[in-house]
C-alpha cells in the first residue's frame, strides 16, 4: 500500500533536489555545463531504491512452483475422483486448487484454520491406525467433531482434543462403546460418530522435499498443550508471569508448552561400503548383517542411538538398541542405488510424515504411494499417496 505514494515522493524529492541546485548555482556561467552533471548524478539515485528492491526481492521469495509441481498436479487432476481431498500443508494449497482442482485441507487463505492442529497430528502419528482415523474424522467433517464436544456439549477443548484422538484410531463399533460412557446420551455419541467415523471422499496426502525438511514447524503445532493454556487463562498471576510477546523467553515460553521441538540432521551421505560394512559423513558406521550402529562424530556424538529404522521384505522395522547411550535413533534408506542415513528424535523417526518419505510407503498397509515426481538435480521431490 505504500508502494505508490513512495514512488511518487521519491520521484518529487528528486524534482525538489534538482531545483534547489539550480536556484543555488544558476548564476554560475559554468551552470550550463555543470547541468548535466547534476542531472545525471541525481537521476542515478533511483538506482538505489532498484538495487534494494532487487535484493530484497531475492531474499524474500522462495519459488516453489515449477514444472515438478505441474506435472504432478496435472496427475491428480487426470488420476484421482473429481471428489478426492489432498491432504498437504498449506503452501501448495493454491496450487492443487487452481491446477488439479481438487479440495485440500487448508491453504494460505485457511492457515489459521485448526485444521493445521489435526494435520500436524497426522504426520506426527505413531502408527497408521493413529493417521487414518485423524484423516478419516478431518476429511469428512473438518474440526466439527471438536466444535461440537466443545460448543455444543461443553466439554473444556483439551478434553474434546484428547477425546478425539482416543476414539480415532477405532473401528465404529469401539467408539461407540467408548463414547457411550463418557458423553451424557447415545444421541450425542451418534452425531459424533456421524462427525468421525463416515468414511469420507477418497484421500490422499501430498508431501514434498522442502515441507520435510522444515518439519519443525510440525511439533510446534502438533504439540500444542491446550491444558496447560486452560489452567494458565484461570490464573490471573500466571497469565502475568507470561514474558512479552517480542521477546526471546516468550518464544521459549511457547516451545516449552509444545514439549520442546523435534531435532534431525540433514541427509548423510554414504562414503565407503566394504563388505557388510557402511560408513556415512560424521563418521557413521552401520553394519548390514546385524544392524548395528556406532556413531563418532564430533557434530552427532559418541555411541550407539536409541533404534534403527530400515526397510526389509518390504517392511519397516525398528531395531531397538538396549544400550544405547545418544538420545536419537537412526533412519537407513536407499535413494539412487546408495545409502543414507538421517538421524532424528526417536518419536520424529517414527513418525508418518519420514516413513512415507524415505521410504515412499513401502512396508505401509494404509498408503499406497500414486506419484513419485522429482527433477534432475533432486532439489524438487513430491509423493503422493492413497490414503486407504
Amino acid at each position: 500500500l505504500c508502494l505508490v505514494p513512495l514512488s511518487l515522493l521519491f520521484a518529487f524529492g528528486l524534482q525538489g533536489l534538482y531545483k534547489t541546485i539550480y536556484y543555488l548555482f544558476s548564476k554560475n556561467k559554468f551552470f550550463k555545463y555543470l547541468s548535466p552533471v547534476f542531472l545525471t548524478l541525481i537521476l542515478s539515485l533511483s538506482l538505489i531504491p532498484i538495487h534494494n528492491i532487487h535484493k530484497n526481492i531475492a531474499s524474500l521469495l522462495n519459488p516453489l512452483f515449477n514444472r515438478t509441481w505441474e506435472k504432478t498436479l496435472m496427475n491428480i487432476d487426470k488420476n484421482t475422483p473429481h471428489n478426492s481431498i489432498i491432504n498437504a500443508w498449506w503452501p501448495p494449497g493454491h496450487f492443487i486448487k487452481a491446477i488439479a482442482h481438487r479440495r485440500v485441507t487448508f491453504d494460505g487463505a485457511s492457515i489459521n484454520y485448526p485444521q493445521a492442529y489435526w494435520l500436524s497430528n497426522v504426520f506426527l502419528s505413531q502408527t497408521e491406525e493413529e493417521a487414518i482415523g485423524i484423516l478419516r474424522m478431518l476429511n469428512n467433517s473438518a474440526n466439527q467433531a471438536s466444535e461440537y464436544l466443545h460448543n455444543d456439549l461443553g466439554l473444556p477443548l483439551s478434553t474434546s482434543v484428547a477425546l478425539l484422538k482416543k476414539i480415532a484410531p477405532l473401528n465404529t463399533a469401539s467408539a461407540r462403546t467408548f463414547l457411550n460412557q463418557i458423553l451424557p446420551s447415545s444421541k450425542n455419541t451418534e452425531h459424533l460418530l456421524k462427525l468421525t467415523h463416515t468414511p469420507p471422499s477418497p484421500s490422499y496426502v501430498l508431501i514434498y522435499k522442502e515441507f520435510v525438511e522444515s518439519n519443525v514447524q510440525l511439533k510446534f503445532i502438533g504439540g500444542w498443550n491446550f491444558k496447560t493454556i486452560e489452567d494458565i487463562n484461570k490464573d490471573p498471576k500466571r497469565i502475568a508471569s507470561v514474558p512479552n510477546r517480542k521477546s526471546k523467553e516468550y518464544i521459549n515460553f511457547l516451545w516449552n508448552l509444545a514439549g520442546g521441538p523435534y531435532k534431525y540432521s540433514s541427509p548423510l551421505s554414504q562414503i565407503k561400503h566394504k563388505k557388510n560394512i557402511l560408513l556415512f559423513k560424521n563418521n557413521i558406521t552401520v553394519n548390514l548383517n546385524t544392524m548395528t550402529c556406532l556413531i563418532n562424530s564430533p557434530k552427532y556424538g559418541q555411541g550407539i542411538p536409541q533404534s534403527i529404522f530400515y526397510l526389509k521384505n518390504n517392511k519397516i522395522i525398528e531395531k531397538k538398541f538396549p544400550n544405547a547411550s545418544l538420545t536419537y535413533s537412526l533412519i537407513l534408506y536407499q535413494k539412487n542405488n546408495t545409502y543414507k542415513v538421517i538421524l532424528a528424535d526417536q518419536p520424529l523417526a517414527n513418525s508418518i510424515l519420514l516413513k512415507l518419505y524415505f521410504f515412499k510407503g513401502k512396508g505401509m498397509k494404509h498408503f499406497k504411494l500414486f506419484s513419485d515426481e522429482s527433477d534432475l538435480t533432486q532439489r524438487n521431490e513430491i509423493l503422493v499417496f492413497e490414503v486407504k
